[in-house]
């Protein structure tokens, strides 16, 4: 079994919490909508100065909140 199949088996349908939406926190967003996972993002900057990635993983289903909002993902598995 490969790594993707993995975390397929062990991430999807549950919610995923990400702190920081750098290019890493990006990264694992995209990764983690792709393996099935619903993801609810945040980063202490405002969306609109983040990178244009932020509007493409909203449109994949990702939630995502800013200015610190870290207790949104409180309730992630």
């Amino acid at each position: 079994m490969n790594p993707v199949e993995l975390a397929r088996g062990r991430f999807q349908g549950r919610t995923v919490g990400i702190v920081g939406l750098g290019r890493e926190g990006m990264a694992l967003g995209r990764f983690m909508l792709s393996v099935g996972a619903t993801v609810v993002g945040t980063d202490d900057r405002p969306l609109a100065s983040l990178s244009r990635e932020v509007e493409e993983l909203q449109a994949s289903g990702a939630r995502l909140l800013a200015g610190g909002a870290r207790e949104a993902v409180l309730d992630t598995d």
